[in-house]
């Protein structure tokens, strides 16, 4: 067999058409000053076989050559400015190809990884944990082992990827939000990336999948996966591979995605395309928004299925644009959806995008504990009380012995609706730690309102849903388990959206005497203002400090019920200029 080709390309040479004993052809572009083996910043691995793996610190290149054989995995973990370039192999690593953990500024380059997870724990080609500023160009991956990832990317930021090819058992792009994984602790959003030219074959599971693995009791009640750009990609789906996928789970917010210029070959006929809002390790996801396909071809037997949660956790916005279904233009009976799916629009190249609906979503429960003051029955000088709720997983507080019957208490500031109960984290996982919580009013009388003084579940991650308004809520740790002490890692209360105007700088134009304007918004629902006499035309104003999004409005808690208060809301950015709101 004899061929031509134009120029640098990737290519399967598949005989009678079977794809699991192809080859593989790989023509690269030359190298461009490849880098010398006297270089003191370089290590330099010219060809032949290495059996070990490899760390790159920061400032350093490590060069593979074309030839160089490295039978083990590479370590870039929190390098900067550090590179993996050449055209040599990665053969079976143990489980990573190349980690790169908390790094900044690297770039991996023209490497082929061949089958890592080799011990059959699984694995990743490339995994980039809290990553800023990758650049990963004509990467090549193969991957026969279970859960065997492409690239896989925790809470990274700025990063590109071009022209790579990935045969992977399993996902072969996934793109996550936060996770705690062989005890590392990745966080935060997951913000711009783009991944373009490239061919992807998984074997078992997705070509792309989006959304899942988040902390959904981080501020603001989990983290968000957005600006997302996929382009020139081919995806080739055989055996058990599956579709496109997106899951919106674990607190994750996935918006501002989009696609363009994708050709999907299904060989298998799952679907064009799955999107959900649902839960996975930890709880619910809070939708999917605005994600525009454009010139897109499925080749296949499947349609495409779109399924919200519920009305706050909503599917909306989704764009497309010039998107066929076997060579026909795709319209709403080839796409399945729920009735909490909406602004699904359908067009042809070039016509004007709809407007984005801008009501999404509505903000999860907040934690309405986050650094606010604690007491205890006893804390040990360097796992402080304080530690309990100051929104970090490293730190914790406990107690200053074994015993049980310890408590620990968070002092709201003032009443609170309480609408998503508690959430705990202790000490120790696979352990089962039994407990009591209550609320108050005064920190004197106390009402039970979740009572596991026999649980037996060894989840570290303990939530306890109950609705209540109140300002002290109390964890008793009743039970340990054995070698356990009475700490957690972190303890939460779930609320609704902070009020923006509590507590902030408040005036009037008359106050009762001994009644100070100040109780309007002092967050208490049994100390109030009153005007200095009964006429009407009296006003409050409160300063938020700074210009401030209003999402919700207003909400005002009258003296009397059963009375019809009549009066306006205004609002006032500058200076001068004052708006009716209602």
């Amino acid at each position: 067999m004899t061929f031509s080709i134009s120029g640098p390309m990737k290519l399967s040479v598949e005989v009678n058409g079977n794809v699991n004993r192809n080859l593989m052809i790989f023509a690269n572009p030359l190298e461009v000053n490849p880098p010398s083996p006297t270089d003191p910043d370089v290590i330099y691995l010219g060809p032949g076989l290495y059996q070990q793996d490899y760390t790159v610190p920061s400032g350093k290149t490590l060069y593979i050559a074309g030839g160089a054989v490295v039978q083990g995995g590479i370590v870039m973990d929190t390098a900067t400015d550090a590179k993996v370039i050449g055209r040599g192999v990665l053969d079976r690593p143990d489980k990573i190809g190349i980690s790169a953990h908390y790094t900044n500024q690297i770039t991996i380059d023209g490497i082929i990884v061949n089958n890592y997870g080799n011990l059959d724990n699984g694995g990743y080609g490339i995994n980039l944990g809290n990553a800023t500023n990758v650049v990963i160009n004509n990467f090549k991956a193969f991957s026969n082992n279970k859960y065997g990832d492409g690239i896989d990317v925790f809470g990274g930021k700025n990063i590109t990827i071009n022209d790579v090819y990935f045969r992977t058992h399993d996902d072969s792009i996934a793109i996550y939000g936060a996770r705690a994984n062989a005890g590392k602790v990745w966080y935060g959003d997951t913000q711009n990336v783009t991944v373009t030219n490239s061919i992807l074959q998984p074997d078992l599971a997705r070509p792309i999948n989006i959304g899942t693995h988040g902390f959904p009791w981080a501020p603001g009640g989990g983290h968000t996966i957005e600006n997302l750009n996929f382009s020139n990609l081919d995806i080739w789906l055989h055996n058990d591979a599956h579709r496109i996928q997106f899951i919106s789970a674990d607190g994750n917010l996935v918006q501002n995605v989009k696609f363009e210029d994708i050709r999907v070959d299904d060989h298998v006929g799952n679907s064009m395309l799955f999107m959900y809002v649902k839960s996975w390790d930890y709880g619910l996801g809070r939708g999917i928004n605005n994600v525009h396909f454009k010139n897109f071809s499925y080749t296949g037997s499947g349609n495409a299925l779109l399924e919200g949660y519920d009305s706050n956790r909503r599917i909306q916005n989704i764009t497309f644009e010039n998107v066929t279904l076997n060579g026909s233009a795709i319209t709403n009976a080839d796409v399945t959806t729920n009735s909490y799916v909406n602004n699904l629009n359908f067009i042809a190249s070039g016509d004007p995008v709809p407007e984005v609906v801008p009501q999404f979503p509505s903000p999860a429960p907040v934690n309405l504990a986050l650094n606010r003051t604690a007491s205890a029955s006893s804390s040990q000088s360097n796992n402080p009380v304080s530690s309990g709720n100051d929104g970090s997983i490293s730190t914790r507080w406990c107690a200053v012995d074994r015993n049980a019957g310890h408590w620990w208490t968070v002092d709201l500031g003032s009443s609170k609706n309480i609408t998503g109960g508690n959430q705990v984290m202790w000490e120790q996982s696979g352990k089962a730690y039994k407990y009591k919580i209550e609320t108050s009013n005064d920190n004197v009388n106390w009402t039970l309102k979740v009572d596991k003084t026999n649980n037996t579940s060894t989840n570290q991650i303990q939530n306890d849903v109950f609705y209540d308004t109140a300002r002290y809520v109390r964890i008793t740790v009743t039970g340990l388990p054995s070698g356990a002490w009475a700490s957690f890692y972190d303890f939460k209360v779930l609320g609704e959206t902070a009020n923006l105007a509590e507590n902030k700088a408040v005036s009037s134009d008359s106050t009762l005497t001994g009644i100070p304007v100040s109780r309007a918004v002092d967050g208490n629902s049994i100390t109030r203002w009153i005007a200095a006499d009964e006429a009407a035309g009296h006003w409050v104003k409160v300063d938020l400090g700074k210009i401030k999004n209003i999402n919700y409005g207003t909400q005002v808690s009258f003296d009397k019920s059963g009375v019809a208060y009549q009066y306006k809301i205004e609002n006032i950015k500058g200076q001068y200029q004052l708006d009716l709101k209602s």
